[in-house]
């Protein structure tokens, strides 16, 4: 045994009671040499590293795919609309540009009627 004690700790109370076969394990090899062991055999098998979180595969997925945030986008382009429309609005006021894009005295207007 890789752990000779006399007594038992609550901890390992709890590691037994979810799982007699781990706590065993754990007692006769110790906890490193079961990781380097999960380590060896999923290397074998293929898997990805188990001990990545969700968080980090996340984060790696959207930056391997050029995740774009459609909604910050979508608000640019709407204060960039508006930003338009009040210089548009300015420019008629103070310059005096017409609102109408097809003015009566144009020759397109003068074409589509």
């Amino acid at each position: 045994m890789k752990k000779d004690d006399d007594y038992i700790t609550p901890n390992e109370i709890n590691k037994y009671s979810y799982c007699p076969y781990q706590w065993y394990y754990e007692k006769i090899y110790g906890i490193k040499q079961l990781r380097a062991r999960k380590r060896q055999l999923n290397e074998q098998m293929g898997y990805t590293d188990s001990s990545k979180s969700n968080f980090a595969r996340g984060i790696a997925f959207h930056n391997n795919h050029r995740y774009i945030p459609v909604g910050r986008i979508i608000w640019r382009i709407v204060i960039l609309l508006v930003v338009a429309a009040v210089l548009f609005l300015l420019a008629h006021y103070f310059y005096g540009f017409p609102l109408a894009l097809v003015q009566p005295t144009s020759p397109l207007y003068r074409w589509l009627n």
